[in-house]
C-alpha cells in the first residue's frame, strides 16, 4: 500500500550645521555632510525612519533623512562615539560606546550621562541592546571583554566565562531577537564566540574560518544577524565573509567579489532578509540578493570607498546611510530605484491553491493578510491511497507530522519562518502543536499566475527551487485589480 506523506511546509543640543544635499538620482550615492572623525555607527529611531543618529567624535542627528544635522555633544566627555543603540520601546534613549565607556540619553540626544559604575572609563568597540527587555545591554571591550548591564546601564558585570581575554578585544555583538539569552560576539584575534545563557558562559564558534591553506582566520570585524531567521548569521572577516544557518556550529565563505576585502559592517534588509549589504575598508559597498551567494558593487556616485558603517532605512527600505573615510569622515545616502518593470505587488488575491507542475498532487495553500502584512502558506504533497494507522507522516524524524510557516512579505517577495509541529498519526488524535523554527519558505511571484518557491530545511538538509501555478484562475481578476491599485499608490 502506498504510503500518504502529508507535509505542510509553512514556518541640550550643540550646534546647527545644515547641509544641502545635492539632488542626486536614484540608485547613486549623495553627500550629506563631513564631520570632525570617521562615522563608526549609526542608530536609526524606529518610529521615524528619517530620524538618523551617527557616531563620529560626537553624536550627529538629523530628523529630515540627512538635510540637516545637529551634534549632540553635552555630557559627553570622551571623544569618540564607536557604537550606538536606541532602545526600540523608547527612541529618545540611547546609549553611546565611546573611548571611555558608555554615555546615555533619555532625552534624545540632549544630554548625556556617563552610565560607567562597573565598567570603568574603558574604550567600547560594540553595544547590542535586548529587544524583548531594553533595560539589558551588552558591551564589547578593548581588552576586558564583554560586559552586561540588566538595569539600563546603572551598574555592569563582566561575563567572560569561556572567553580567552589574552591580547584581544571584542570588536562586534549580535543579539538574537526572538532568543535574546543567545548573543555572538567578535573578537579580534580570537575569532567568534556563543553564548545561550545570557552570558553566563561562552563557547568558540570557529569551525569553517578558514582562508587560503586551510589557515584559520580569528579577527572579526562585523556580525550580523538575520531578524527573519535567527540561525543565519553572517560575519565579517578580515578577507573574507561567512555565513552559517545553524547557529555557529558551522560556517562558509560567500565571497563572491568579496575576497581579499576586510568586511567592515553588515547590514541586512528588515523585511527580506535575503536581501543585505557590506561595507568594505577598500572596495566600497557590495550588494545580495540571495543570502550572500552572489555580490554587485553599489558604487555609484560614492567618493570614497572606506566604508565604516552602514544601515538600512526600515521605513523606506531602499534607502541606506554609510560612513566613509579615514581620518575624517562623511555621511552618504543611496536611494535605489524601485523594480523597472514593476514587479507584482503581493495582495489578498493570491489567496488560494497552488501547485508544483512537476508533481502529480504536490501544492500549496496561500493566505495573504494585507492588515498584518503577513503570509500563511501550507505546503502538501500525497499519494493516491490512504495507508494503514501504522504508517506515521514522518519528515526528517518519526513523530513529526507537518511544518507551518509564516512571514512578512514586500513587493514580489515574501520570506516565512517555517515551524515544526509534531505528535500523533494520520486518523488519531490531533497532533500536539510547537512553535521549534526549522528553516526558511520564500515566495516570489513573476504575476498573479506564477512564482517560485525557495525552501531551506536544515534540519533534514533539504533546500532547492521550484516553479508552482495556480489550480484554479479564480482569483486571478481580483489579484491583478489590487496589483494595479497598489502600483498606482507607490
Amino acid at each position: 500500500m502506498k504510503r500518504i506523506l502529508l507535509t505542510i511546509m509553512i514556518s541640550a543640543l550643540g550646534f546647527l550645521a545644515p547641509i544641502t544635499a545635492v539632488n542626486a538620482g536614484e540608485n547613486e550615492w549623495t553627500f550629506l555632510v563631513s564631520t570632525s572623525e570617521i562615522v563608526s555607527s549609526f542608530a536609526l529611531d524606529p518610529n521615524i525612519s528619517s530620524t538618523l543618529f551617527a557616531g563620529t567624535r560626537f553624536v550627529y542627528k538629523t530628523a529630515d533623512g540627512g538635510g540637516n544635522w545637529t551634534i549632540l555633544d553635552n555630557g559627553i566627555t570622551s571623544s569618540f562615539v564607536q557604537a550606538l543603540v536606541i532602545d526600540p520601546n523608547n527612541p529618545a534613549t540611547l546609549y553611546a560606546g565611546t573611548g571611555g565607556g558608555v554615555f546615555k540619553t533619555t532625552n534624545g540626544g540632549g544630554i548625556w550621562n556617563s552610565v560607567n559604575n562597573g565598567l570603568g572609563s574603558i574604550v567600547i568597540y560594540a553595544l547590542v541592546i535586548d529587544p524583548h527587555n531594553p533595560s539589558t545591554l551588552y558591551a564589547g571591550t578593548f581588552g576586558r571583554g564583554v560586559f552586561k548591564t540588566t538595569n539600563g546601564g546603572n551598574n555592569w558585570t563582566a561575563v567572560n566565562n569561556g572567553v580567552d581575554l589574552s591580547g584581544t578585544w571584542v570588536k562586534a555583538l549580535a543579539i538574537d531577537p526572538q532568543n535574546p539569552g543567545t548573543v555572538y560576539a567578535g573578537t579580534a584575534s580570537r575569532g567568534a564566540y556563543k553564548t545561550t545563557n545570557g552570558g553566563n558562559d561562552w563557547n568558540v564558534i570557529n569551525n569553517g574560518f578558514t582562508v587560503t591553506g586551510g589557515v584559520l582566520w580569528n579577527e572579526v570585524w562585523s556580525l550580523a544577524i538575520d531578524p527573519r531567521n535567527p540561525g543565519t548569521l553572517y560575519c565579517g572577516m578580515q578577507d573574507s565573509l561567512f555565513k552559517t544557518t545553524n547557529g555557529g556550529s558551522n560556517w562558509s565563505a560567500v565571497n563572491d567579489h568579496l575576497t581579499g576585502n576586510v568586511v567592515t559592517t553588515i547590514a541586512i534588509d528588515p523585511v527580506i532578509s535575503t536581501t543585505l549589504y557590506v561595507g568594505t575598508r577598500i572596495a566600497g559597498v557590495f550588494k545580495s540578493t540571495n543570502g550572500g551567494n552572489n555580490w554587485s558593487a553599489l558604487n555609484n556616485g560614492l567618493d570614497d570607498p572606506t566604508i565604516h558603517s552602514l544601515v538600512v532605512d526600515p521605513g523606506d527600505r531602499n534607502t541606506l546611510y554609510v560612513g566613509v573615510g579615514w581620518a575624517f569622515g562623511a555621511i552618504h545616502k543611496y536611494t535605489q530605484a524601485t523594480s523597472e518593470p514593476a514587479v507584482l505587488q503581493i495582495n489578498a488575491g493570491l489567496n488560494g491553491s497552488w501547485f508544483y507542475p512537476g508533481t502529480n498532487g504536490q501544492g500549496f495553500f496561500i493566505d495573504v493578510f494585507p492588515v498584518l502584512g503577513e503570509m500563511f502558506v501550507a505546503w502538501f504533497t500525497f499519494d493516491t491511497e490512504h495507508p494503514d494507522e501504522s504508517v506515521m507522516a514522518n519528515l526528517g524524524h518519526p513523530g513529526q507530522r507537518w511544518l507551518t510557516a509564516q512571514g512578512a512579505y514586500a513587493d514580489n517577495q515574501a520570506v516565512l519562518d517555517i515551524y515544526m509541529s509534531g505528535g500523533g498519526l494520520f486518523d488519531t488524535r490531533p497532533p500536539i502543536p510547537t512553535v521549534e523554527k526549522d528553516g526558511t519558505l520564500t515566495f516570489e511571484f513573476t504575476d498573479c499566475e506564477t512564482g517560485t518557491v525557495t525552501y531551506d530545511i536544515p534540519s533534514i538538509g533539504r533546500k532547492g527551487v521550484i516553479p508552482i501555478e495556480r489550480i484554479s484562475d479564480d482569483n486571478v481578476g481580483l489579484c491583478q485589480s489590487l496589483d494595479e491599485l497598489a502600483q498606482e499608490l507607490q
